[in-house]
């Protein structure tokens, strides 16, 4: 967490006292990523080759 707080300040030219820093343990159904729902845990190939091609990896 220190390592990315004096990142981001560093980057966006901001004392660390400007930086706030939040993680959250949420479920990938709960999130969004491309425009799409993430997968339930073990459906993350299924969900990827429904991406355009050139967001998807290889």
């Amino acid at each position: 967490m220190s390592q990315t707080l004096e990142q981001i300040a560093q980057i966006v030219d901001v004392t660390a006292e400007d930086v706030w820093i939040y993680l959250q343990d949420i479920q990938a159904t709960q999130m969004v990523e491309f425009g799409r729902l993430l997968s339930a845990s073990g459906d993350e190939a299924w969900w990827a080759k429904g991406l355009p091609s050139a967001n998807q990896t290889t």
